[in-house]
């Protein structure tokens, strides 16, 4: 089995552009006057305004990410919420429905946010979910935006628009008169035999292609990714996941695996602060999509500077679809890494 290292950097706000979280505060509901407020987030503290969530305050954002975390709960937890359709949904729907027929039929537009379309060294492309963070994509509707006390946001995976809700006309403008663009930060995450080194890339991508007998050429595709989205508050996020793939003549578009399963330990300063507590296959989070991912995360309102030493233990191995010889075809990886963030 093939091993993979990979290294977690934080690097300073300013190198990375970050904007300090004291600066451009766009709405009194997200500052700390909320602190006393309960940890536990009732339904009085979310509620569905035009098709996307509005949480009541910081405090329920977060704790709600934090809840979200755990691997199968996104699609139950959004079930409470009538006439709300998350990122998330909207991405898999479309891939049941099937990415090919959509933009053979038109039907592609509906899904506009929901996905990104990424182009490869070779030149094809793939589609992908918008936002690499499966908590972050349930908490935004399938444009990407979220509302947090007044403030509303617009989220992807390369920035953060945030402005006063009366202004919600500019939340499409990614450089709206009446708000704040912030850049979303991608920590570099390393693939190597030197547990030093450092890609130029923002994440650790690996494809892992097969044949089977009569099909299309299939893959397993991995990434880890440790990433900083300013969402009225500092959100960091870290994670490991694995998707598969069949080629079409679009490009790389979801297709169902028979069989995937990640597993993940996560130590800050020595301490634990991820672990499954037990080996569960799946076919992925959200049932046959072939998608499985697991999250963590360091979120208690981390700033610029260093959280302290991170370590990572990570496998996973998936069974894809179809055959090659007879054979069900059985893909792979173990790794870790450790570093300073």
């Amino acid at each position: 089995m093939n091993k993979i290292f990979a290294v977690l950097v934080v690097g300073t706000g300013i190198t990375f552009g970050l904007v300090s979280c004291n600066s451009d505060q766009i709405a009194p509901t997200d500052s700390n006057t909320e602190s006393a407020r309960v940890e536990a987030v009732s339904k009085q503290d979310v509620s569905v305004i035009d098709g996307h969530l509005r949480f009541a305050n910081s405090k329920a954002l977060m704790k709600t990410l934090t809840d979200l975390n755990d691997r199968g709960r996104s699609e139950a937890w959004e079930k409470k919420y009538s006439g709300y359709k998350s990122m998330r949904a909207a991405y898999n729907e479309l891939i049941k429905y099937d990415i090919g027929k959509a933009l053979t039929d038109g039907s592609i537009s509906a899904y506009e946010g929901s996905y990104s379309v990424t182009v490869e060294k070779d030149g094809q492309k793939s589609y992908d979910r918008a936002i690499v963070d499966q908590a972050l994509a349930t908490i935004v509707n399938s444009q990407g935006i979220t509302q947090v006390g007044d403030s509303l946001y617009r989220i992807n995976e390369r920035w953060v628009v945030a402005l006063p809700v009366q202004y919600k006309s500019e939340i499409s403008n990614e450089q709206p008169v009446h708000g704040v663009q912030r850049a979303v930060v991608h920590k570099v995450l390393s693939v190597s035999q030197s547990p030093n080194a450092r890609l130029l890339s923002d994440h650790d991508q690996n494809y892992i292609e097969y044949h089977p007998d009569g099909l299309k050429l299939r893959r397993f595709r991995t990434l880890g990714w440790s990433t900083n989205y300013w969402v009225s508050q500092q959100y960091w996020s870290a994670g490991y996941r694995v998707w598969h793939q069949r080629n079409n003549w679009y490009g790389w578009g979801g297709e169902p695996a028979d069989y995937i399963r990640v597993w993940a330990k996560v130590t800050i300063n020595g301490q634990l602060r991820y672990y499954p507590g037990g080996v569960v296959p799946s076919q992925g989070s959200d049932q046959g999509y072939g998608v499985e991912e697991i999250q963590f995360r360091y979120s208690e309102g981390w700033t610029s500077a260093s959280v302290g030493r991170c370590g990572v233990e990570f496998s996973w191995n998936g069974t894809g679809n179809g055959d090659n010889g007879g054979q069900k075809i059985y893909k792979g990886y173990t790794g870790n890494w450790e570093e300073d963030i």
